[in-house]
């Protein structure tokens, strides 16, 4: 977190089936949208990884639920022209095996290099988890009230929604927007990150500006 006395910056949400919903998340005939066993799944990243993952599916009978997670710069190299073949592909094995699911998509350090060329600004820092492969790295995230960012991240949302939100066996999203290196709300906090993040004015109101828009634009 920025701040420990800020606790929601370090929170992960799922909006449920794009709609802020009063616990608990039930749909008309009153049967849960989300219970039992859920797991976390990237985006394939090949044919091999693929087979894997719809053999999997085909093989967990106890499984209730896949959160499909990838990252924005993944799925849109072009502004505007977002490729959704992958989410596809992995959205038809679970249709198949007709399995809830959930997405995310991962903006932070995973933001496509072109909405940086179209005039959003950045925030450099460098990766300190000691427990990452990477630390040490330099790493470049967007500054979550930056309005080039928004407009590019508020129209990805948008286009998932268009597509995948009238599915009935998408049940969910993850809240994302402002993020590092994972989906979780966390930015960068070292001493040295916090001081340029005060430096960039009332960071706290931004911060928290940006969390009410997306918690609107995610429904």
């Amino acid at each position: 977190v920025l701040r420990s006395r800020l606790p929601f910056f370090q929170i992960r949400i799922s909006i449920i089936a794009f709609a802020i919903i009063g616990e608990p998340s039930v749909i008309a005939d009153n049967k849960p949208l989300r219970t039992g066993l859920w797991v976390m799944q990237k985006l394939p990243q090949d044919s091999r990884a693929f087979d894997e993952f719809v053999s999997d599916i085909a093989v967990s009978r106890n499984l209730n639920g896949v959160c499909l997670n990838f990252s924005w710069e993944r799925i849109e190299k072009e502004a505007g022209k977002p490729d959704f073949t992958e989410i596809d592909k992995a959205v038809a094995v679970l249709r198949n095996a007709g399995m809830k699911y959930q997405l995310c998509l991962k903006p932070g350090a995973r933001t496509p290099s072109f909405v940086y060329a179209a005039g959003a600004k950045a925030f450099e820092t460098r990766i300190r988890n000691p427990h990452r492969s990477n630390v040490g790295d330099s790493v470049t995230i967007p500054i979550p009230w930056d309005p080039v960012f928004e407009r590019h991240f508020s129209r990805i949302i948008q286009q998932l929604g268009e597509r995948y939100a009238r599915d009935p066996l998408c049940v969910s999203v993850v809240l994302t927007c402002a993020n590092f290196l994972s989906a979780e709300m966390h930015l960068p906090k070292a001493p040295s990150d916090l001081a340029r993040w005060a430096a960039l004015g009332n960071y706290e109101e931004q911060l928290l500006a940006v969390y009410e828009k997306y918690t609107d634009e995610w429904a």
